[in-house]
């Protein structure tokens, strides 16, 4: 019955989006630790809620930048309905979803070369794509794959059965609506 109200009204659809994206960086970390299982066994179970914490605000950062373009077409289109936004909503998150997971695949193999998570590092081998070739040479592709590839998926379910915007309606006024979220 929650589920119900919250999902016939456009005004609980940006707090969900951004929880969604928060969500999806949690089970990202989760897998990161998952992955790396030995250093984290040596992790307190005190460590390991702090990493979830302290990680919370970043996760919290990175939603707000990946929120910023599809809030800014909500607001077009609540002020202007012939602008249709939910398919754009819906191929900006499947787009973000998929790169986000692929990234999130390689920085699983890569911290255990190197011993600090994905940054601008990887733009410094362009250059030598040999040297690129042979650290991936030695990576489990296929797991990777797999893990790029069930994430994406899973959320896109989620995505899809949850936070699509086609499930929330207007009940107010535009004009309220592009004030409240502007």
């Amino acid at each position: 019955m929650f589920y119900i109200c919250i999902v016939k009204n456009k005004l609980y659809y940006q707090p969900l989006y951004f929880l969604f994206w928060v969500g999806y960086f949690m089970i990202a970390r989760a897998i990161f630790l998952v992955y790396h299982l030995k250093q984290t066994s040596e992790l307190t179970s005190s460590d390991t809620w702090k990493v979830f914490l302290y990680g919370l605000r970043l996760d919290a950062s990175a939603t707000a930048y990946l929120c910023l373009l599809p809030f800014l077409v909500l607001l077009i289109a609540a002020l202007w309905p012939r602008l249709k936004a939910t398919g754009f909503v819906r191929l900006y998150t499947y787009i973000v979803l998929v790169l986000l997971s692929v990234l999130l695949a390689a920085d699983l193999e890569l911290y255990s070369y190197w011993g600090f998570r994905l940054d601008a590092t990887p733009l410094q081998y362009l250059n030598t794509p040999s040297e690129m070739a042979a650290s991936a040479a030695a990576a489990p592709l296929f797991l990777l794959l797999l893990v790029a590839l069930s994430t994406s998926v899973s959320f896109i379910l989620a995505y899809n059965r949850l936070f699509d915007l086609k499930q929330f309606i207007l009940k107010h006024n535009r004009w309220l609506y592009a004030g409240l979220f502007s």
